[in-house]
């Protein structure tokens, strides 16, 4: 699943606008695999293009002097099962190569922390 909601800021003419996907109907309430990149107003007339490879990698690009290519990654946690953790990094590098040549690249990661 992959959409898009406008956020205004209480008490403010701010409006950030929302690229989410792999999150439920139920949005963000059951805290389960969903990658998300916010971006201003401004931002957004620069804005080419959003893809997501799966609910955890998103890739957003931004047109300017150089374009820029930004990766949101919600990485898997160690004890995750070896063919999940094979599956992730093929399909990142998968996307990371199909990237346009000459794109500034920038890499986010949700750190993910297992408490016991």
């Amino acid at each position: 699943m992959s959409a898009l909601d406008l956020i205004i800021k209480p008490g403010s003419e701010q409006r950030y606008w929302l690229y989410y996907c792999g999150v439920t109907e139920n949005k963000w309430r059951n805290g389960h695999n969903g990658i998300a990149i916010a971006i201003s107003e401004k931002a957004r007339y620069s804005h080419i293009e959003w893809k997501s490879a799966n609910n955890r990698v998103a890739h957003a690009r931004f047109k300017g002097f150089y374009n820029i290519s930004v990766i949101n990654v919600y990485a898997l946690t160690l004890c995750a099962d070896d063919s999940d953790k094979i599956k992730f990094y093929a399909e990142l590098q998968l996307l990371t190569t199909s990237l346009q040549r000459g794109d500034i690249v920038i890499i986010g990661e949700l750190e993910c922390a297992r408490m016991s």
